[in-house]
Formats: C-alpha cells, sequence, structure tokens
C-alpha cells in the first residue's frame, strides 16, 4: 500500500494500490459475542420515525456456535420509539444494570464506547439486489444481558 497521512484510515485505499475482491460474511442466525471497533455520530431519515441522530456501531462479532469472525455496522437511532433497544445495547456492554429503573445518562464518548464488548441475538436479513441475485446481512436481533447467558434483555 502507498504511504498514509497522519488523517487518513487503515482501510483507506491509495491511489496507486491494487484492488483486491472482498468477501463478506454472514453469520448463521444465533447467539455471539460481539466488540465495538468504531463509532459513527450521524444524522439520518430512518423511515418513520422521520429524521433523527443515529449511533453507527461498527461490531466484530463471533457466533458462539461456529466460532465464525464477521464485521458489520449496526445503527441504533436515538429516537423514543426504540429507546428499549438503547437500554439494551448500554446493559449489554455494561454501562447500565439489568433490571436498574429510573432515568439513566448513557456515556456516549469513543473512549467509553470502542473496545466495549458484549452478547447479542443474531438475525439475518435477506433482500432481492438489483441484479435479482439474493444478498444477506447480519443484524443484532436483542442486545443480551452480560448476567444470564440466554436472558434477552426485556424492555
Amino acid at each position: 500500500m502507498t504511504e498514509k497521512t497522519q488523517n487518513t484510515s487503515a482501510d483507506e485505499i491509495g491511489w496507486d494500490d491494487d484492488l483486491e475482491d472482498v468477501e463478506f460474511i454472514t453469520l448463521p442466525e444465533g447467539e455471539g459475542t460481539f466488540k465495538v471497533l468504531a463509532l459513527t455520530r450521524t444524522r439520518k431519515a430512518k423511515g418513520k420515525l422521520g429524521e433523527c441522530n443515529v449511533a453507527v456501531l461498527t461490531l466484530e462479532v463471533t457466533h458462539t456456535d461456529s466460532g465464525e469472525v464477521a464485521t458489520f455496522d449496526e445503527e441504533l437511532p436515538l429516537h423514543k420509539k426504540l429507546m428499549f433497544l438503547l437500554l439494551q445495547f448500554f446493559t449489554a456492554i455494561g454501562q447500565r444494570e439489568h433490571g436498574e429503573e429510573g432515568p439513566f445518562k448513557p456515556n456516549w464518548s469513543k473512549k467509553a464506547i470502542i473496545g466495549a464488548t458484549g452478547r447479542c441475538e443474531l438475525d439475518v436479513r435477506t433482500w432481492t439486489k438489483k441484479d435479482q441475485t439474493e444478498g444477506s446481512a447480519n443484524q443484532v436481533k436483542t442486545w443480551l444481558s452480560q448476567e444470564d447467558e440466554h436472558d434477552p434483555l426485556p424492555f
């Protein structure tokens, strides 16, 4: 790869670099452990929710049964209708106690989020691409509590 400047990403491609096919792995449905690799704050239109703040998490997930590893982005809209997902996530990474009641102020700093680990239940989303082939990708179905091995967080 060509030389990078201080403000570039390790994944950035240089003008003189060779291009290679990238293999995307879709893990099977089931439980996995995750590590947050990156956090991006953005604002997006999210269908019926309208435009809202969105935390985009880049996760590295290891499937519990198969041991396969995949990396994918998971979006967490900051919206009252989806507050349960936010509470699940912060409980899964240990910022919030399971069953804790009352107001909770999450720490959204990159220092607190990047590197955080936890457990989740994976789902596979499928769609038909423009070329009529089927595409698939992982998404988090439920963020799991660190305390109980098979207990999805009830919110």
